[in-house]
């Protein structure tokens, strides 16, 4: 995705749902890259004012970033994007609730979160209902011509494989997956595609099989320390402001939730 704004030479538009109360990949998003534009969603109306509170913090990127209130919580883009409305839209990018009951994260140790109930928890089936609502919307003809790129996140590893083979049995083109490890924390995701024009834009970066851990579109340049370097050479989001909840909030949030 990085260096798309130049190469379409209009706006990159993104959608995160369920960006929380920080919408904190807006932000770094937004302030990373000046022609990227964010669309947040959230089903939580408190969770959505904290984020709107968070990007006014940063009136440099403010106006890039947008909030839409999701009022049915079995909907990921309808309600969001406009069926009327066919502006492009780049990518969708979603990180879930990925357990379906509260005990389902008791002894896992390849995940570090502070986030309150909902933010962990789907009842209704947890990280593998919420990826399937989505790819059933992304094969909707409003949503499958219109957006280049849906992507999910999966806290659990083996329902990325399960994702992966959903997707080429519904004969899904273009299908990539990665991991993430930042400490003890392991993140996996996938991507899919229904863009033919993907195979034609680039013979270099083409999908090819097996599936590849990054999508085809041109790599961000990386910076490695050597001898000599500090790491304090390198780009920091010093310039971005968040406000975070007080704890005691926090955990009146929390008992509130346990409560109900």
């Amino acid at each position: 995705l990085m260096g798309l704004g130049a190469e379409l030479e209009r706006p990159v538009i993104g959608v995160d749902v369920g960006c929380g109360p920080l919408a904190i990949y807006a932000l770094i998003g937004a302030a990373r890259n000046p022609h990227w534009h964010f669309i947040c969603t959230d089903i939580d109306p408190l969770s959505l004012e904290r984020a709107k509170t968070n990007v006014e913090l940063n009136p440099n990127i403010s106006s890039r970033i947008s909030f839409k209130l999701q009022p049915n919580a079995s909907f990921i883009l309808r309600n969001i994007l406009d069926p009327q409305d066919q502006t492009p839209v780049d990518f969708c990018m979603f990180n879930p609730p990925f357990f379906s009951a509260a005990e389902e994260k008791k002894g896992r140790h390849d995940t570090a979160c502070t986030a309150t109930p909902t933010e962990l928890v789907h009842e209704s089936g947890g990280e593998m209902a919420l990826f399937s609502s989505l790819l059933q919307e992304s094969m909707m003809p409003e949503f499958q011509e219109r957006v280049t790129w849906f992507t999910f996140m999966f806290g659990i590893k083996r329902h990325l494989k399960a994702a992966v083979s959903i997707l080429q049995q519904h004969n899904v083109p273009f299908v990539v997956k990665k991991s993430f490890i930042q400490g003890k924390t392991h993140r996996w995701a996938a991507g899919w595609s229904f863009q033919r024009w993907l195979s034609k834009r680039n013979t270099a970066t083409q999908i090819p099989s097996p599936l590849p851990s990054s999508l085809p579109l041109p790599p961000p340049k990386r910076r490695k320390l050597t001898e000599g370097t500090s790491s304090k050479n390198l780009p920091r989001f010093r310039d971005i402001v968040v406000h975070c909840l007080p704890l005691a909030t926090v955990a009146d949030r929390i008992h509130q939730t346990i409560s109900n």
